[in-house]
């Protein structure tokens, strides 16, 4: 894998910290150039990274609307499942704040 192949990684990478740093516009503008690259050099591997990084955000913010609105047991469904996918994608720091959130539960 060449240093262009890396750079979808380093752009979820990047986009990850947006996100981090409450940047979402910029977020989904730097991961949607993640997603354009690496499917224009066929990385289906970053693809599904990438793909599957937005989807587990995606859970834990409807988890958080969901406590809002006191739906506990839809906000406890939404926070399984993406803890579940930052633990299979070894990202401790979000699986960690889905945890938080699991055990601040009534």
């Amino acid at each position: 894998m060449g240093q262009g192949n890396l750079q979808p990684l380093f752009l979820g990478y990047l986009g990850e910290a947006d996100v981090l740093a409450g940047r979402t516009e910029d977020a989904l503008e730097v991961a949607g150039r993640a997603l354009t690259l690496a499917r224009e050099r066929g990385l289906r591997g970053v693809e599904a990274w990438a793909l599957r990084l937005l989807v587990a955000h995606c859970h834990l913010g409807v988890a958080k609307l969901s406590r809002r609105a006191g739906t506990r047991e839809q906000t406890r469904d939404h926070l399984t499942i993406a803890s579940t996918m930052y633990r299979e994608m070894a990202m401790r720091f979000w699986r960690t704040q889905a945890e938080a959130i699991m055990g601040a539960l009534p």
